[in-house]
């Protein structure tokens, strides 16, 4: 009860601090003989102080609303330092970043790597969606090497469930049983992606620079980049599943060092499937130039059968970690 306590006494006083501030700012532009800067009690306070006190406040409220009140007010948000603090506490800091802070937006960094650290589209308004894939029906063996990056893709996704066989579709319940620790991984769906008897394969590409990871910093620090997916069958009719990952320079092409491609191939026999199955990769030391992630899946039933009896997906995830 005393703890509950104290954190509803620190929650009140923060947002009467937060009223204060706001009112005053008011104050400041109505005409005055006064200097402006007397009334603003940011000014008061020492430096670390103001500090601890935003840092209390939800990344999103920082950067969609105290950040717009004034100058005075964006210039804290943007302090480094506020968004290291939760970086070290999130167990996911680099020192060497400090040495970069001229190319570094540290709230875009700390979201895309902390707050919301996947950087694959899976959801759309509370549900799994196909909208921010490109999906194709072309066989594995060429669409897993044919990037796309570069021009439209063979299909885009249009609202239908594009893909070889009856294409892809959302499955809801997933028919493979999700736990609550499954569903956890899942965003709290209990939905996946299936496909059909014919290939259905699909590939999103990860800007790595517009999510806030600056070629400096990737050059420089080389943070680990990983992929994660889960896969499963159906227990009655068997299946294929194919993952392929590859890391991409500014042209969106591979280059020679090693350690840039991940892949993965996976056959379930008929009556073997029922289960979920994890798969996890850590690019490490991948060298100088990596500016794109592409990450591509997909797979196909083995009994052709018509409907969607083919390979399940969900969770698909890049993440940057620097320590």
């Amino acid at each position: 009860m005393g703890q509950k306590a104290s954190t509803t006494h620190h929650s009140s006083k923060l947002h009467e601090f937060v009223h204060l501030l706001q009112h005053q700012e008011s104050l400041k532009r109505q005409p005055s003989v006064e200097d402006p800067s007397a009334s603003d009690p940011l000014l008061v306070l020492p430096p670390e102080v103001v500090l601890l006190i935003i840092d209390l406040l939800p990344p999103s409220t920082l950067v969609l609303t105290c950040r717009l009140v004034c100058t005075s007010w964006k210039q804290l948000v943007d302090e480094p330092q506020l968004w290291q603090l939760r970086m070290k506490r999130a167990h996911n800091f680099e020192p060497r970043l400090t040495d970069l802070s001229h190319v570094v937006n540290w709230p875009q960094l700390y979201i895309n790597s902390v707050a919301r650290p996947n950087l694959i589209r899976s959801v759309v308004d509370g549900k799994l969606s196909l909208q921010p894939w490109h999906l194709s029906a072309t066989d594995w063996s060429n669409f897993s090497v044919n990037f796309t990056r570069e021009k439209q893709p063979e299909h885009s996704w249009r609202g239908g469930t594009v893909g070889g066989g009856d294409g892809w579709l959302v499955e809801e319940p997933a028919w493979c049983e999700m736990t609550p620790e499954l569903k956890k991984e899942n965003e709290g769906l209990n939905q996946c992606y299936v496909t059909s008897y014919g290939w259905c394969c699909r590939e999103q590409w990860v800007d790595l620079e517009r999510a806030g990871f600056s070629g400096e910093i990737l050059d420089a620090i080389q943070p680990v980049i990983e992929i994660t997916e889960w896969f499963g069958a159906r227990g009655d009719c068997g299946s294929v599943f194919n993952l392929r990952v590859d890391l991409l320079d500014e042209a969106c092409e591979k280059q020679s060092q090693s350690g840039r491609t991940f892949t993965l191939s996976e056959v379930t026999a008929q009556w073997h499937g029922g289960h979920w199955h994890k798969v996890q990769h850590q690019f490490k030391d991948y060298g100088k130039g990596v500016r794109y992630v592409r990450f591509a899946d997909g797979g196909k039933d083995t009994q052709f059968w018509a409907g969607h009896y083919g390979s399940k997906m969900f969770g698909a995830c890049v993440r940057i970690i620097f320590s």
